[in-house]
């Protein structure tokens, strides 16, 4: 959400109060995923998650065993949660926060969507907001 626009005519700035949450902790998501409590993630549990998981809308879903076979250092068929640490991407995400991504996953911002939500008077100008 944007907090406030200011500026002068020939620069604007976004103060932006829209934040990432925190990532979820690792054993709780693999936990999550290993349903029967084994200690592993098999291609069934994977399916499970897999088909729980919003579609991306642009038909670039990876499929469970894509997933599994990523995951699966060692080839025995499951994950284990050091195969999942192992491959969990480091650092914070990247990237702007889920809410602000385009509808249909073109991977940048839907700038008419936020404009549109702000643009209280309906007067499709930046400067009728900034007064």
């Amino acid at each position: 959400m944007i907090s406030s626009i200011s500026g002068n005519s020939s620069m604007l700035s976004l103060s932006s109060t829209s934040t990432r949450p925190a990532p979820p902790d690792p054993k709780e998501m693999f936990n999550s995923i290993d349903t029967d409590g084994d200690g592993k993630v098999t291609l069934t549990e994977m399916q499970a998650m897999s088909e729980s998981m919003p579609s991306r809308g642009n038909g670039d879903q990876p499929t469970a065993e894509d997933m599994l076979a990523e995951l699966d250092g060692d080839g025995d068929g499951a994950v284990s949660f050091d195969e999942f640490e192992a491959r969990r991407p480091s650092g914070p995400p990247q990237g702007p926060p889920p809410q602000m991504m385009a509808a249909g996953g073109s991977g940048g911002f839907d700038l008419a969507a936020l404009f549109g939500e702000r643009d209280e008077e309906t007067t499709g100008s930046l400067l009728a907001m900034m007064a």
